[in-house]
């Protein structure tokens, strides 16, 4: 099944993203849909851009967009004959804000970049780009680690099946269906891992509880059996697509158990989903996100529920309404 439609891949460093832009080549081939490549230039102050202008008859901004769009050019040059229909865009402004404006005035299907570091206190404080496009990117978003292996040997999708939410079960089959077909393609081991929170654990025991320890003891035993078997009931379906002992069930929080798992396992491509929260809750889950992020080297492709509305947004006339995620800030877009 083709999932991916129409995607877009972000480029900062054409040659240090080389391998990226051969796998996504591949996987526009693999789906039968059109690429672009989208380049973001930082949008140069008024002030200086007058300055310079005045002084030395300069358009500083057009010399900065112009230079973006030849390297994009020749990055295209570069894979031509792939039989992928292959386009370029251009835009200024803050990196995450204006790709996730193009993935919606383009309507993408999937989005590929690569992850982004920053090491000022203020960009630690509010979140990485590669974070708020987690957060707040309506289509499933494939991050790449600098450098990689030609195909994704083992593939691990992480599901939570303690939820009677149908929008969270529905993301689980979804999750399972894109990582089973990916499999397929790269010829790869598809691993399927539950990480397990035990609401039960801070349950008091010893002689100052209320509740003997033996009652504590026996509901813990009792409430993971029971999540394990709401886990292999979900799988029943999908059995075909992976191996009984590439099934992995870990009670531990999902931002230390997902890392450990996909290092001892020699994972190549990591497969989760985020939710479509509000407030603190998206939040909490951007949180996650990032201590995950953090702790693995391989690629990840994070997808959202359907029906997901993200906070960066357009007006009637393609360009961003100014609500409380980029309230204040103005930034210019081109389109080639």
């Amino acid at each position: 099944m083709k999932f991916f439609k129409k995607i877009l891949v972000h480029i900062t460093d054409p040659t240090a993203d080389k391998w990226m832009m051969g796998k996504a080549i591949e996987i526009a081939q693999r789906n039968n849909a059109p690429l672009t490549i989208i380049g973001v230039t930082e949008e140069v102050p008024q002030h200086l851009e007058s300055l310079i202008h005045e002084n030395f008859s300069l358009d500083l901004q057009r010399i900065i967009d112009d230079r973006k769009k030849s390297q994009l050019q020749k990055e295209i040059v570069t894979f031509e004959g792939k039989e992928v229909e292959i386009g370029y865009k251009t835009v200024h402004g803050r990196d995450f804000r204006e790709i996730i404006k193009e993935v919606l005035r383009g309507s993408y299907s999937l989005l590929i970049t690569r992850k982004i570091q920053e090491n000022t206190l203020i960009e630690k404080f509010f979140g990485t780009a590669t974070l708020n496009l987690i957060r707040e990117c309506p289509c499933p978003v494939w991050i790449f680690p600098p450098r990689g292996e030609k195909r994704f040997a083992k593939i691990l999708v992480s599901v939570d099946t303690n939820t009677t939410r149908d929008d969270e079960q529905e993301l689980n089959g979804k999750l399972l269906r894109i990582a089973a077909s990916i499999a397929k393609n790269e010829h790869g081991e598809l691993h399927v891992l539950h990480c397990w929170e035990d609401e039960g654990k801070d349950l008091p025991e010893g002689k100052f509880a209320e509740i003997p320890d033996q009652q504590v003891k026996q509901y813990n035993v009792d409430a993971e059996k029971k999540e394990m078997e709401k886990f292999q009931e979900f799988l029943t379906p999908y059995r075909t697509t992976f191996r009984d002992d590439h099934i992995h069930f870990y009670k531990d929080d999902p931002g230390h158990g997902i890392p450990n798992i996909t290092r001892n396992q020699g994972i190549k491509l990591l497969i989760l989903g985020t939710l479509g929260r509000t407030g603190i809750e998206r939040y909490v889950i951007g949180n996650t996100a990032e201590r995950i992020l953090n702790r693995v080297e391989c690629s990840v492709l994070v997808i959202k529920p359907n029906g997901f509305i993200s906070r960066v947004a357009l007006d009637n006339d393609g360009q961003d309404d100014r609500n409380d995620l980029n309230k204040g800030q103005k930034s210019r877009s081109e389109r080639s």
